[in-house]
């Protein structure tokens, strides 16, 4: 069985890379903002 779920739409306004961890990824500040459009993603098992 199909499941459907909406994922929401943003705007990045602002992106910051930080420190690098000891895990090798870095840190991240962003500044979003939300609007009110969504995809739909449907996801069923193979």
């Amino acid at each position: 069985m199909p499941s459907m779920q909406h994922a929401p739409a943003k705007v990045n306004l602002g992106l910051h890379v930080l420190r690098e961890r000891t895990d090798g990824d870095h840190d991240v500040e962003t500044v979003l903002h939300r609007i009110d459009w969504a995809d739909t993603i449907t996801a069923a098992p193979a």
